[in-house]
């Protein structure tokens, strides 16, 4: 009998040890937005780096632009993002013990030196429809590529498929695009027009239209 106590308190005073090590344990959780849009950032690479910025964790964000780290010792963090089309980013944060810092963070777009606008659809029937974009830009930056993203869901960007313009016009420092998009389904649909050049993408706003 007197074992079977014995072992019975070792196991409490083990899990009592154990959780008092998890306790003194912190987390860091956060959104990654774009500034511009306040969109969530999906799919991008945030590092934690100690007070002596030596790397030591990577995660990457989820749909919802949300990221976590688990099981960190307590003291001063630094986090990193670093994007394609934008800009980077370092963010100090502090971890307590038992606690969840909160560290969202707003990604701010390279500046390309371009102006895109996303034009009103046109030419809408029961399975096509007509885009129409247009991009400013300047003599030093222009663009290499451009085109449109389309999908079912508010923010394009987001899985959206991409439409390379079936014809276009240039004018000194004015580009416009167009595309003739078939086989489209009965129902809704967003649109938004882009421009990459040497130093980013820089995109149009996301214009709604339904096939009737």
């Amino acid at each position: 009998m007197k074992k079977i106590f014995s072992f019975l308190l070792f196991i409490l005073l083990l899990h009592s040890c154990v959780s008092d090590i998890d306790s003194e344990q912190g987390s860091i959780y956060g959104i990654v937005i774009d500034a511009q849009t306040s969109e969530p950032v999906r799919a991008i690479g945030v590092e934690l780096y100690n007070k002596n910025k030596v790397l030591l964790l990577k995660t990457v964000t989820f749909d919802d632009g949300s990221y976590q780290f688990d099981n960190l010792s307590p003291g001063q963090y630094t986090l990193r993002v670093v994007a394609v089309d934008y800009e980077n980013m370092e963010y100090a944060v502090k971890v307590e013990y038992g606690k969840t810092a909160r560290a969202d963070m707003q990604l701010r777009p390279v500046e390309t030196y371009m102006t895109v606008t996303t034009n009103a659809v046109s030419n809408i029937t029961g399975s096509s429809a007509k885009f129409a974009g247009m991009c400013v830009h300047n003599y030093g930056n222009p663009p290499h590529q451009y085109g449109f993203i389309y999908s079912r869901e508010p923010n394009p960007r987001i899985n959206g498929l991409k439409v390379a313009p079936t014809n276009y016009s240039h004018a000194a420092s004015y580009l416009y695009f167009f595309a003739d998009v078939d086989g489209l389904e009965k129902g809704r649909y967003y649109v938004q027009s882009y421009a990459t050049n040497e130093v980013g993408t820089t995109y149009g706003d996301v214009l709604p239209f339904t096939i009737p």
